[in-house]
């Protein structure tokens, strides 16, 4: 999914708005995956949930700068 979300951006090199909107969703699929394999695997807490989300957030905010 992720290596799909970088081929996208390349493809998409110089239009920035549409580059964040791909990392954006790309960053949301991340994290919805990651809380769906936890909650499956019967090891979901809010650690878990919080540690996706804010890695997720982190690459969006380093993907602005």
């Amino acid at each position: 999914m992720q290596t799909l979300g970088f081929l996208v951006l390349l493809a998409l090199a110089g239009h920035r708005v549409s580059q964040l909107t791909v990392i954006i969703i790309s960053s949301l699929a991340y994290v919805f995956w990651a809380i769906l394999h936890h909650y499956f695997e019967n090891g979901l807490s809010v650690k878990v949930v919080l540690e996706y989300v804010m890695f997720g957030i982190f690459g969006i905010v380093i993907s602005i700068i």
